[in-house]
């Protein structure tokens, strides 16, 4: 992810994607913040965990759109 004309923001939005699957909550706030940083818009980064967010309940067995929110909450936030 380092093309010398590779836009920062779309890395880190695909990053959140990644870790939104692997469910690697830490890396993936970080990752959402720098999304949000580079200017990534909260459209786009709501619509990188959609897509990398197993079609499962999250980890406490929350609801998905809960977990989702969850995490939105969490990069806005920074916790």
């Amino acid at each position: 992810l380092t093309v010398d004309d590779y836009a920062w923001v779309t890395g880190e939005l695909l990053a959140v994607a990644a870790l939104a699957a692997m469910e690697q909550k830490p890396q993936l706030i970080a990752h959402g913040r720098g999304a949000r940083r580079f200017g990534a818009s909260v459209r786009s980064l709501r619509m990188a965990l959609d897509r990398g967010l197993p079609e499962r309940p999250g980890p406490q067995g929350q609801p998905r759109g809960q977990w989702l929110e969850h995490l939105m909450d969490a990069i806005e936030r920074g916790v």
